[in-house]
């Protein structure tokens, strides 16, 4: 399931772009207090954009690194200092548009509202996608039965498409029972 969602589709790729873009402008806003209580150790790269630290990169390695190609990642010196630089890169460039005032603009804010919403709506399903292998994995553990997995996400709303999808999936599922 992870590697699923480590394999966004081109529309989920650029809503992770923009979520990064927001994160950045985020962080660009933050105070130096948060900085200040930062472990040398734990900073890779600083300077006046601020500090890219470990945890800064674990969360964009996450992101953007498939689950198994990120021991290889981390054993790479050269692959994360090169992510590093590039995130610090995309927080000084934040900076400047938050010092140029970009945000302000309505197109601006019109465009940071509407990024901040997908970001916040591609968390919500991997919450819930989480939630459910969760879920799954206790009931598959507590009810040895064999089990129905629907790859879709359906809504509260169904009509003629949605029941088509379901009984498709349906059909997919008992079929792989039956193997």
């Amino acid at each position: 399931m992870e590697q699923a969602l480590n394999r966004p589709s081109t529309t989920c790729r650029a809503v992770r772009r923009a979520g990064w873009l927001l994160a950045a402008l985020l962080a660009a806003t933050a105070g130096s207090a948060a900085q200040a209580q930062t472990a040398p150790a734990d900073v890779l790269v600083s300077g006046p954009a601020g500090q890219i630290t470990r945890a800064d990169l674990e969360i964009m390695v996450t992101d953007l690194v498939p689950a198994a190609d990120r021991e290889r990642f981390w054993l790479s010196r050269d692959a994360v200092a090169r992510v590093a630089r590039s995130l610090y890169t995309q927080r000084a460039l934040a900076a400047e548009a938050l010092k140029a005032g970009l945000e302000n603009s309505p197109e601006g804010a019109a465009y940071l509202r509407m990024i901040r919403e997908r970001a916040l709506t591609e968390l919500r399903l991997i919450n819930r996608q989480v939630l459910q292998a969760a879920e799954i994995a206790r009931l598959s553990h507590d009810l040895p039965l064999p089990q129905l997995h629907l790859r879709q996400l359906f809504t509260a709303t169904i009509g003629m498409a949605e029941l088509t999808s379901l009984a498709e999936e349906l059909e997919q599922s008992a079929g792989a029972l039956a193997s």
